[in-house]
Protein backbone atom coordinates (compact mmCIF):
# COMPACT_ATOMS: atom_id res chain seq x y z
CA UNK A 1 0.00 0.00 0.00
CA UNK A 2 2.70 2.20 0.84
CA UNK A 3 5.20 1.88 -2.41
CA UNK A 4 1.56 2.37 -4.09
CA UNK A 5 0.84 5.60 -2.37
CA UNK A 6 4.08 6.98 -3.14
CA UNK A 7 3.91 5.95 -6.35
CA UNK A 8 0.66 7.80 -6.72
CA UNK A 9 2.42 11.04 -4.70
CA UNK A 10 5.35 10.93 -7.50
CA UNK A 11 2.67 10.97 -10.84
CA UNK A 12 1.11 13.79 -8.92
CA UNK A 13 4.47 15.78 -8.55
CA UNK A 14 5.29 14.54 -12.70
CA UNK A 15 1.83 15.96 -13.23
CA UNK A 16 2.40 18.96 -11.71
CA UNK A 17 5.82 19.65 -13.12
CA UNK A 18 4.50 19.34 -16.20
CA UNK A 19 1.12 21.51 -15.72
CA UNK A 20 3.81 24.04 -14.52
CA UNK A 21 6.17 23.68 -17.81
CA UNK A 22 2.99 24.26 -20.16
CA UNK A 23 1.88 27.24 -18.08
CA UNK A 24 5.36 28.44 -18.06
CA UNK A 25 5.61 28.35 -22.10
CA UNK A 26 2.35 29.40 -22.25
CA UNK A 27 2.80 32.78 -20.51
CA UNK A 28 6.40 33.12 -22.28
CA UNK A 29 4.87 32.84 -25.64
CA UNK A 30 1.72 35.16 -24.61
CA UNK A 31 4.48 37.96 -23.44
CA UNK A 32 6.16 37.62 -26.41
CA UNK A 33 3.58 37.70 -28.72
CA UNK A 34 2.62 41.09 -26.88
CA UNK A 35 6.12 42.26 -26.69
CA UNK A 36 7.89 40.80 -29.87
CA UNK A 37 11.03 43.06 -29.31
CA UNK A 38 11.76 40.18 -26.63
CA UNK A 39 13.32 37.40 -27.37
Amino acid sequence: MKAGNSEGLEGVGSKLKSVLGVSIGAIKIFIISKNPYIN
